[in-house]
């Protein structure tokens, strides 16, 4: 399967469309959003605007991603954070695409659960602004507990493009959120 930057970027943003306008169907008085990826994720400003209160999985962090992938490490992180917007401009589809939707979800989501200490602090260096109280750390998470985390959620948004098994997919079914929406071959 070819899949180019360009394409990606372009499929991201086709998945933010269809995901927010999905979940703006709903009311948000009722429903709570779990967003599990930030480039592949809703319109975080939308959802915000609309009253919904949405909560954020952070995997990596995708700025230290980009300082680490796209410049090899010679720019730290919070530097880049405090930079982007006055250079934005020059970074290509994907890396402005990250920059733009790592912000909108730091500001907009009620609670962020992420991997490590290391990024809560890193997340926290780069975007002093975000109350510590709002991100969590919850280690290890299997079992009753994993289940837990997904019934935070009303309805739940699996971004993949292929998903040849659908794991998380099956892993939020099982738990039981009202909805699913799942657009890839493998999990319709």
């Amino acid at each position: 399967m070819r899949f180019s930057e360009k394409e990606y970027a372009r499929f991201c943003f086709a998945f933010e469309k269809a995901v927010t306008d999905e979940i703006l169907r709903h009311d948000p008085a009722t429903t709570v959003v779990l967003s599990n990826d930030v480039s592949e994720g809703p319109d975080f400003r939308r959802l915000a605007a609309g009253g919904f209160r949405v909560h954020t999985i952070y995997h990596v962090d995708v700025v230290a991603y980009v300082s680490a992938i796209h410049l090899r490490s010679l720019v730290k992180p919070e530097t880049l954070v405090r930079w982007s917007g006055r250079v934005e401009w020059l970074l290509s589809g994907i890396p402005r695409l990250i920059f733009r939707k790592q912000r909108a979800s730091l500001e907009c989501s009620r609670g962020l659960i992420v991997p490590s200490d290391g990024m809560r602090e890193l997340l926290l260096r780069c975007y002093p602004e975000t109350p510590a109280v709002r991100v969590v750390f919850p280690g290890y998470v299997a079992g009753r507990r994993k289940q837990a985390f997904f019934r935070l959620a009303d309805l739940y948004g699996s971004p993949s493009r292929h998903e040849s098994y659908g794991l998380t997919l099956l892993e939020a079914l099982r738990a039981g959120p009202a909805r699913s929406v799942a657009a890839a071959a493998g999990g319709r």
